[in-house]
Formats: structure tokens, sequence, C-alpha cells
């Protein structure tokens, strides 16, 4: 829906029908906004989920994730705020459509400028919150990849070790099967009959 730029008069103010019509707008663009920062907010909880499955190798990884936690929990609690300041405005615009008939000319238009205000004012806190989120979230896939390498790396040296016992325990059933052979072909001739 294109956005209203003016609001035609009406006897005591604007036409009610292009205040209704702009506040719907306002909080269809919002709800749209609102499911995308839920959505991100979801995406990276179910990443945040799936780092808290990677197995920790040191300290300073450990260290490191719950920082990115740390970060990301308080994106959240600014998200919800956020949230907050926009159903603050909502009200605010719905105040204002139901005192409209009331009003001055002026005093609707100092009203629309504050929402106005308040609005560009949630959408720019909004958009840092999403460019926070997105920097948390490029910090914890590179430490993640960091940690995944060093679990690789440990992987392989746990197999080699583990082949090398194989190979070990092969060895020692292979001699023990030899004096076992060896011990039956010397075995005491009494025995035999």
């Amino acid at each position: 829906m294109a956005e209203v730029q003016n609001f035609r008069s009406a006897f005591n103010g604007f036409n009610r029908e292009d205040v209704v019509h702009y506040i719907e707008y306002i909080n269809n663009r919002h709800n749209a906004e609102r499911n995308q920062l839920q959505s991100q907010l979801q995406t990276a909880e179910e990443e945040l989920a799936a780092l808290r499955g990677v197995p920790a190798v040191d300290e300073e990884t450990l260290a490191l994730l719950a920082e990115t936690t740390q970060r990301l929990e308080q994106s959240q609690q600014q998200c919800a705020a956020l949230e907050a300041e926009l159903a603050e405005v909502r009200e605010q615009l719905a105040a204002a459509a139901a005192e409209q008939s009331r009003l001055q000319t002026e005093e609707e238009l100092a009203a629309y400028r504050r929402a106005e205000r308040a609005e560009r004012v949630a959408n720019e806190r909004v958009n840092q919150l999403y460019a926070q989120a997105n920097g948390a979230l490029a910090d914890a896939t590179v430490k993640v990849d960091a940690a995944a390498e060093q679990v690789a790396e440990a992987a392989e040296a746990v197999i080699a070790q583990l082949s090398t016992l194989q190979t070990a325990v092969i060895g020692s059933k292979n001699s023990l099967r030899d004096a076992a052979a060896a011990l039956y072909a010397v075995r005491p001739v009494s025995e035999e009959v």
C-alpha cells in the first residue's frame, strides 16, 4: 500500500477514512517488520541452540560462546523493548484517530508528526539491532568454524591412535597364538598317551 502523503480536509480536521487507511498501513508495515525480526530471532535462536550442542574444545572457545550468547540475549531484550515502543506508537495513533473529530487541524498535524518521528526512531533502532544481531551471528559462525576445525584435528589424532592400538592388539594376538602353538608343540610326551 502506498504511503499517504496528504490527508483530505473534513469539517473538523482530516478525512477519517484517510487517517484510518494510514493507520492500517502503519500497522501492516509494523507487523511485517516484526514478523521479519521474529523470524530472524528464531533463526538466531536455532543457530544458538545448535552452537550450544557443539562440544567445547578449550576455555577460550567457551568464553567466546558465552559472550556471543550474552550479546544475543541482550539483542532479544532490545527487540522486546522495541516491540513495546511500537505498541505504544500504535496506541498513540489509535488515540489520535479517536480524537480527530475534536481536534483542530494544527493539533492533528502535530500528533501525526510525533507519531512519524517515533516510528522513524523505532525503525532506526530496529535496523541497528538487526546489524548488531548479524554481527554477532557472523562472529559466532567464525568461532564455530574454528572450533569445528579443532574438533576435526582432535578426531584425526584419536583415529590414528586407535589404529596404532588396533595394530598392537592384532600383533599381541598373533604372538599369543604363536606362543600357544609353540607350547602345544613342546607338550610332554606323557600327555599324548
